[in-house]
């Protein structure tokens, strides 16, 4: 994320911080509970290859099932008042919008619609918000879970390390490439709403006068091009999305499988126990969610 991004971003979020830091506790509480609960499926599948008693099979099932229902119970935790975070301020946002917009010269309001400054005020903040919240929880959090990923994976074997290692340097290069041609399709898309907000308002307040003159066909004309433009634009961001999606996945099913050639090759040796194996596995994906 750019610098001017980071300030922004800090200058709404500050007076929020103790949300901040109880979101960012919850956070690493969800992280930690996600890389443990593989590795009790680890032991869970090692001692039931050696014969173990059946209490300790139990036992580490009920063990498995608390870290899981825990994780799951922060994750719930974490969306809500990563929301709640993105929302309050965003409202802040959306209020020194209105106001900065009210102090504007008549210039401003006569080249740009009442129903256009509308949804960039609210429509476009409440993109933002979801924005906020999505980088709290989603990047922040997959980029600490990421490098837990690679911490452990180094830990049982250098060369699950580096299989790992590759696969996240490769996407990330990929998604940096792609991040600015993203951005301006979003951004196309973005204009390309708000005139039609300006556009429906402006109609929508004249209906007795265009009903009156009959202009309901003239209206009506106006809307298609604009309507032609969204979808232009909506099918190319989907294209794009589409190829960023299955790219993405390519690279992953590629990680995934030298990871069991690797991870075959060295159970048939002997070198390596069936629940290392689905370790490894296990750890690769959660780099791909």
């Amino acid at each position: 994320m750019k610098p001017k991004s980071l300030t922004f971003l800090w200058i709404y979020l500050r007076p929020f911080l103790p949300r901040v830091l109880l979101l960012s506790l919850l956070i690493l509480g969800s992280i930690g509970l996600q890389l443990y609960a593989p590795q009790v499926i680890r032991r869970f599948l090692d001692a039931a290859q050696t014969g173990a008693a059946a209490r300790a099979l139990v036992t580490m099932g009920l063990v498995f099932l608390v870290v899981v229902v825990g994780q799951k119970s922060v994750s719930l935790l974490m969306t809500y008042f990563s929301e709640d975070l993105g929302w309050a301020a965003t409202n802040r946002l959306r209020t020194d919008l209105a106001a900065h917009t009210m102090r504007l010269d008549m210039g401003f309001h006569k080249l740009h619609t009442p129903g256009e400054i509308i949804e960039r005020i609210d429509g476009d903040v409440g993109r933002l918000a979801e924005y906020f919240s999505q980088l709290v929880v989603q990047v922040l959090g997959n980029a600490l879970l990421l490098i837990g990923v690679l911490v452990l994976l180094f830990r049982e074997d250098w060369r699950f390390g580096l299989i790992g290692l590759a696969y996240a340097l490769v996407t990330m290069t990929f998604l940096r490439l792609i991040q600015n041609p993203m951005v301006r399709i979003w951004s196309e898309v973005s204009k390309a709403y708000a005139q039609l907000s300006g556009y429906l308002e402006e109609r929508f307040g004249g209906t007795e006068d265009i009903r009156a003159n009959g202009g309901e066909a003239y209206v009506l004309r106006g809307l298609y091009p604009i309507n032609a433009v969204i979808a232009r634009l909506r099918i190319k961001a989907d294209l794009f999305g589409g190829f960023t999606f299955s790219t993405s996945h390519m690279f992953y099913i590629l990680t995934l499988a030298a990871t069991l050639g690797l991870a075959a090759t060295l159970f048939l040796r002997g070198e390596m126990t069936i629940g290392a194996v689905y370790l490894m596995t296990f750890y690769i994906g959660l780099m791909e969610s």
